[in-house]
C-alpha cells in the first residue's frame, strides 16, 4: 500500500467481508488462556487515510447511549460470560463511581444493571465512598431512583453492603483513579475487571505499547501496513505542568512523533500539517489533554492550561503523559465533528456510538464540553464492520499490557 494515499475504511471493511471467519479465528487464537476483560469501550478516530484507537476503556460509562438491539445482545453476553467463568454465582455487587453527581452517568449504571438483572442475577450497587452502614439512592433525570449502599468487609473476607448483601462476585465500574482501597485488595469474592487494571496503575503508554504489537501481527497476517489502524506515541515522566519541569522531555517527544508523522505522510502523499496530543498518562474523563503542532507551544502554555494539565480527575497529578499522534476527523454528525465509539463485552463488539461536538473542530478532543451521543444504527453496524474489528484490536492488547506472552 505504500507509495499512495489509500481510502482505509473501504479497504478494511471489504477485508471483514472477504475473511470474516479467519479473522474472528485470529481473535480466538491470540486470547490464549487470557479471557477477554468483562466489558471495554474505544473510541475511534477516522481521517479518511487512516482509523484507529485513541483510548480504550476498561471501566467504560456510556451503556445508556447503545441502541436497544445492542443493549439486548450485552445481556446475552453478560449471561454468557457469567454462566461460563462463575457459574455457581447468583448475587452481583456493583460498584459505581464515586463523588459524582453526573446525571448521564448514573443512567449508564442503570442501563449496566438491567443488563446484569436481564442476564439472571441479582444486583446491588455500592459507592466506595460512602460510609459502611450509608443506604441512600440516587436520582436519575428521568425520576428513577437507584438504590445504593456502603461497603465493609466481614469477619470471613466477605464485601459486604450496608444492609448485608453479600455477593458472589464484585463488577467494577470504578476505574480507581486515586487508588486500590485495601477493602477490595482483602476481599475474598473474586472481582472483575481485575484491580491491577484500575488508572493507579494502568498506563496508556503500555495500552498502546501492546496495541503496536497486536495490530503488527494482525498486520502481517492480512498483508497490511499497521501505520494505517494505529499512532505513532512517546511517552515522558516526571511532570509537573504547574512547576514547569520536565516540560524538555515533553517538547522532544512531540518533535519525535511529529518528525513520525511527517514521514509517513510523504511515503503516502499526505498533504496536511502533522499534530500531535499530550495526554495525562493515566487519565480518563476527556481530561488532561492539549493539542499542539509544534513544540514551542509545550513551552508557550499559558498558566490556565497548565493548571488544567495538571490536575485530572479527582485531584490526580499528571506526573507522566503520553504525545499521541493527531488523526484528523472526517466524520461528522448532526452537522459537527465526530468520532465512532465502540462498545463491547468478553470482548466482541455490542454496538457503536457517535460522539459529536458542536464547539469542537475535527482536530481537537472531543471528549468535552459541548459532546453529545447517539447510538449508531444496526444498519450502520452491518455497513461499518472495520470499527468492531479495531475495537476488538484494541480490546485483546489490553490482554498483554502487563504481560510477557508473545501474540502470534
Amino acid at each position: 500500500m505504500a507509495g499512495g494515499m489509500v481510502l482505509v475504511l473501504p479497504l478494511l471493511n471489504r477485508l471483514c467481508a472477504d475473511y470474516p471467519l479467519e479473522i474472528q479465528q485470529w481473535f480466538q487464537q491470540n486470547y490464549h488462556a487470557r479471557p477477554a476483560p468483562l466489558y471495554s469501550s474505544v473510541d475511534l478516530r477516522h481521517s479518511g487515510f487512516k482509523i484507529a484507537p485513541v483510548d480504550t476503556n476498561l471501566f467504560p460509562a456510556g451503556f445508556n447511549n447503545i441502541s436497544d438491539a445492542a443493549f439486548h445482545r450485552g445481556i446475552e453476553a453478560m449471561g454468557g460470560l457469567m454462566r461460563r467463568d462463575y457459574p455457581d454465582a447468583k448475587r452481583v455487587m456493583f460498584v459505581m463511581e464515586q463523588h459524582t453527581r453526573n446525571l448521564p452517568y448514573f443512567d449508564n449504571v442503570a442501563r449496566l444493571c438491567a443488563m446484569i438483572e436481564g442476564a439472571g442475577y441479582e444486583v446491588m450497587v455500592v459507592r466506595l465512598d460512602l460510609p459502611s452502614d450509608a443506604q441512600t439512592q440516587i436520582v436519575r433525570a428521568n425520576g428513577d431512583v437507584i438504590d445504593v449502599q456502603g461497603v465493609l468487609l466481614n469477619d470471613v473476607g466477605h464485601i459486604v453492603s450496608a444492609a448485608g448483601f453479600i455477593p458472589d462476585i464484585v463488577i467494577l465500574n470504578n476505574d480507581l483513579s486515586t487508588g486500590c482501597p485495601q477493602l477490595l485488595i482483602d476481599a475474598q469474592q473474586p472481582i472483575i475487571p481485575s484491580l491491577e487494571m484500575g488508572w493507579y496503575r494502568r498506563r496508556k503508554s503500555i495500552h498502546f505499547a501492546a496495541y503496536h504489537q497486536v495490530v503488527q501481527e494482525f498486520a502481517r497476517h492480512f498483508e497490511l501496513d499497521p501505520w494505517i489502524m494505529s499512532t505513532a506515541t512517546h511517552q515522558c515522566g516526571q511532570i509537573n505542568f504547574k512547576e514547569r519541569q520536565g516540560l524538555e522531555c515533553v517538547a522532544l517527544g512531540v518533535e519525535k512523533v511529529l518528525h513520525q508523522i511527517a514521514q509517513k505522510y510523504a511515503e503516502y502523499g499526505i498533504i496536511q500539517e502533522p499534530y500531535v496530543y499530550i495526554k495525562a498518562d493515566n487519565g480518563t474523563y476527556g481530561m488532561g489533554i492539549m493539542t499542539v503542532k509544534d513544540s514551542q507551544e509545550v513551552f508557550d502554555i499559558n498558566k490556565k492550561n497548565r493548571n488544567k494539565m495538571n490536575v485530572i480527575k479527582e485531584g490526580v497529578q499528571t506526573t507522566e503523559v503520553l504525545i499521541q499522534e493527531g488523526i484528523p476527523t472526517i466524520d461528522r454528525h448532526h452537522g459537527h465533528s465526530a468520532e465512532p465509539m465502540v462498545y463491547l463485552m468478553d470482548g466482541v463488539p455490542l454496538g457503536y456510538i457517535w460522539r459529536s461536538n458542536a464547539v469542537r473542530d475535527d482536530r481537537q478532543s472531543l471528549n468535552s464540553m459541548g459532546m453529545q451521543f447517539d447510538a449508531c444504527s444496526e444498519e450502520q453496524m452491518r455497513a461499518y464492520p472495520a470499527y468492531g474489528v479495531l475495537a476488538q484490536l484494541a480490546t485483546l492488547a489490553t490482554c498483554f499490557e502487563y504481560s510477557e506472552d508473545i501474540i502470534s
